[in-house]
């Protein structure tokens, strides 16, 4: 079964690794730290990876006012919908209402 993809955020290109190791299946944070201190010294590491943790936190936060936004879309138009199938069947009440009390107000209903 192939995984979906979710789309990281880029950063700046100055980070210390690369952002795209996060999403491997195979990721081993221990593997990862031996291997950027390799290159980094641990201060430079931390401070890239909270770099990179308030870009993940501000797209966070877009794709859920984005996807909150299609919601209330979604749920405004079901409600508008609701609203329109309703309609002929008020204009179809009124209408009988109407006839019945008409016909009742003859002859034909009154008692014998």
């Amino acid at each position: 079964m192939e995984k979906s993809r979710m789309n990281l955020p880029k950063g700046p290109d100055t980070l210390c690794f690369d952002k795209d190791e996060f999403m491997k299946e195979d990721f081993d944070v221990d593997h990862f730290m031996s291997d950027c201190r390799k290159r980094v010294q641990l201060e430079a590491l931390r401070d890239d990876l909270e770099l990179y943790y308030k870009l993940l936190k501000t797209a966070m936060v877009e794709l859920i006012n984005k996807d909150y936004a299609d919601f209330v879309n979604l749920s405004t138009n079901l409600l508008r919908s609701q609203f329109d199938c309703c309609q002929p069947q008020l204009l179809f009440s009124t209408v009988a209402k109407s006839i019945q009390s008409e016909v009742c107000s003859t002859e034909f209903c009154k008692p014998f």
